[in-house]
């Protein structure tokens, strides 16, 4: 284990220092970048390969301990001879160049293995590692950020365990945070623009895997026995594109902290960038020294829902935090550094609620409280590079402008757009005419956050060939908001059905982890190991064991399960915690019409499902419907009835059938429930086809 660490934090040095000369290089070429975007990059590359390694190798400080399998496969030719083999691509037929095959000898670290690298046409560099003694299973890695390179530091875990490993550049060079591989430059430098832009949405992976393959076979005179996709982040969409579009190329795929709505973490990133830098309506700048501030805030009223005050917030839909009422006010609203001025505590609220429009539709989700902290062993919050930034001038989602500069607004592209300039009124009706949702994300982008038919197809074909899929996300995750991993979940749920979902399709909901890993939360956890035994054994994942930086463990639960403190022993102790259902509930909404816009209110009565629960000890602070917390609660004849602002709801749009759910806590465990409601009032809906209304 130790020398494995060694060559992991290597690895990481390394990819450390190509990140900063490739930073270096674009300074000196593009004029200039901050100082802080250039750390934050850096720093970013950094973070990301910690969590891999940690969701690849933790498996050594859990339960359920892997050891590697024994040697079963050996070669049938040299490495050496891959170079001679002819392949093409599945898309253009075009010849796959084998630009080198070497054995990499055994470093005390790292087995021997033979090592392959290419080109499959127009630009995606390949790297297949192929282990002297392995099991002839595949393992492959995605990518993070924009890609731009070989993950090689992520296959470590794989080729330890005697997997083959494969991965992709994402189907072009440059920088995890440069988009500009799909620019269509004037002077004609970049003539494959636009299928890079596929290549990076879904292609790369579907190629590299399916040549993976051949190659395994070619080398050790069989095709792979099980293929295995593991990625977080972006590498988590790519995954997710995998089981939806090609649901037969792997058997076992990890999700984690997926941006499978991609083209709405940049909308939602520079939403946040704007409201921290006061430049939406009625706000001011979050100095970054107010950020303690307000994590003190928010962890005294929330740490404690779910019945503990342990430093972690088990689920953060359960604590409606308002900053405007229970952050330190100014007085005179003057600014000063132990409070918080009205518009610095209107943009958090901002943050919190999610991008609306200028009549308050409300657009895409929000950030959950849990992220303002410090993480464990860092100096840094959890909002610094992704909502916050320190620098003047400079976005909070420091990959976020990228993306609109080449991407979503295509055909138009300019390298010189402002992130200052993104119009919630007016631009999401340009995102949604380019074309570039079906081509990137893996989920609709909107309040929703569902799979559109062809994905839910896919979805269950991959189920149905024996797949399986282990999702999981961080709910202290500041750059892609985990709201849209459980909606997501939630989506597949309700169309496939709780039996038919859970026999293949699994998610984990990390309490306190930060983006892929990192925070507070016991976020170093071997997901692969549950995934294996699932796929080759038939043994379903049940809770799965999480532990942090202090060796403190918590059991991770199958969502929407969460874990429950026994009530004895220390509760550092994953061994004194349980995974338990949160408690159905009966609930009514009343009237059955609302109309948003309105100022009114409206009332959810609430029955429990449960024996041994009684409305009585409800926590009315716990409780939300649609997202509006309950300004007040009363008790009458086995029923708990709260009362609701209209103009509180968040996520709601206009219909006929619209669900409300319920969340609160009673005796410090969870319960839900739903009603369906009438909701009157405009919204710009999110379709290609509906005209767009400016609302300025």
């Amino acid at each position: 284990m130790h020398n494995y660490i060694a060559i992991v934090k290597k690895a990481i040095t390394s990819q450390r220092l190509r990140c900063w000369d490739d930073v270096q290089g674009r300074t000196s070429k593009k004029g200039g970048k901050s100082m802080e975007k250039r750390i934050t990059l850096t720093l970013s590359v950094y973070i990301f390969a910690v969590s891999l390694f940690l969701s690849g190798y933790a498996h050594a400080r859990q339960r359920h301990g892997h050891t590697p399998p024994p040697p079963e496969i050996t070669p049938v030719i040299s490495c050496e001879d891959i170079q001679n083999l002819q392949f093409t691509d599945l898309k253009f037929g075009e010849p796959v160049t084998i630009t080198s095959a070497s054995i990499i000898p055994e470093d005390g670290a790292l087995p021997e293995y033979c090592d392959v690298r290419g080109i499959i046409y127009p630009e995606i560099e390949f790297n297949v590692k192929l282990p002297t003694d392995g099991n002839g299973n595949l393992y492959y890695v995605g990518g993070g950020g924009y890609n731009g390179s070989i993950s090689e530091y992520a296959m470590s875990p794989g080729l330890l365990r005697g997997y083959a490993t494969a991965g992709s550049n994402g189907g072009h060079n440059g920088f995890v945070g440069d988009g500009s591989f799909a620019y269509d430059n004037p002077d004609g430098s970049n003539p494959d623009w636009n299928q890079k832009i596929d290549d990076f949405g879904y292609r790369s992976v579907h190629e590299t895997a399916n040549l993976a393959k051949k190659i395994i076979h070619a080398y050790y005179g069989r095709s792979p026995g099980k293929s295995y996709f593991v990625g977080c982040s972006n590498g988590g969409r790519e995954g997710m594109q995998e089981a939806e579009r090609y649901p037969d190329d792997f058997d076992g795929i990890i999700v984690g902290s997926p941006a499978i709505a991609f083209t709405g973490a940049p909308f939602r990133g520079l939403w946040d960038s704007q409201a921290s830098a006061g430049l939406l309506p009625g706000t001011a700048a979050i100095p970054v020294g107010k950020l303690q501030m307000l994590a003190a805030a928010v962890y005294e009223k929330c740490d404690g829902v779910d019945g503990l005050e342990d430093g972690l917030i088990d689920d953060p839909r359960l604590c409606a935090f308002d900053p405007l009422t229970e952050l330190p006010a100014c007085d005179g609203d003057e600014e000063d550094d132990d409070c918080f001025t009205l518009a610095q505590r209107t943009a958090i609220k901002k943050i919190y609620d999610g991008p609306k429009n200028s009549v308050g539709t409300w657009l895409y989700v929000g950030t959950p409280v849990g992220g303002e902290i410090k993480g464990v062993g860092s100096t840094a919050s959890g909002w610094l590079g992704s909502i916050v930034s320190s620098v003047p001038g400079a976005p909070g989602d420091w990959l976020a402008p990228d993306y609109f500069k080449y991407m979503a607004f295509l055909p138009w592209q300019d390298p010189d757009w402002d992130w200052k300039t993104l119009n919630f009124d007016t631009d999401l009706a340009r995102i949604y005419t380019s074309g570039i949702i079906d081509r990137i994300d893996a989920a609709s982008f909107d309040v929703h956050s569902k799979p559109n038919a062809d994905q839910l197809a896919g979805l269950k074909r991959f189920g149905a060939h024996g797949g399986k899929i282990i999702q999981y996300h961080g709910w202290a995750d500041t750059l892609v908001s985990p709201f849209v991993s459980y909606k997501f979940y939630d989506a597949v749920l309700a169309s496939m059905g709780d039996a038919r979902t859970k026999s293949f399709y699994k998610l984990y909901m990390v309490p306190g982890m930060f983006h892929c890993g990192g925070g507070v939360g016991c976020s170093n956890i071997d997901w692969f190991t549950p995934l294996v035994n699932w796929v080759e054994n038939g043994i379903e994942p049940g809770e799965i064991i999480g532990v942090r930086a202090d060796d403190i463990t918590r059991p991770m639960c199958p969502y929407p399960e969460v874990a429950a403190y026994s009530g004895d022993g220390s509760i550092d102790d994953a061994a004194n915690f349980i995974c338990v259902e949160p408690i159905r509930a009966k609930v009514r909404v009343e009237p059955e019409t609302l109309t948003l816009g309105s100022g009114g209110e409206f009332t959810a009565s609430i029955m429990l499902s449960k024996k041994g629960y009684y409305v009585e000890d409800i926590d009315v602070s716990t409780v939300t419907c649609g997202g509006a917390p309950a300004v007040e609660g009363t008790v009458s004849g086995g029923r708990f009835t709260g009362k609701f602002n209209i103009q509180d709801l968040v996520g709601v749009l206009p219909g006929d059938k619209v669900t409300l759910t319920v969340y609160g806590a009673v005796d410090s465990r969870p319960f839900e429930g739903s009603d369906t409601v009438r909701i009157n009032g405009w919204a710009w809906e999110s379709s290609r086809t509906l005209p767009f209304r400016d609302c300025r």
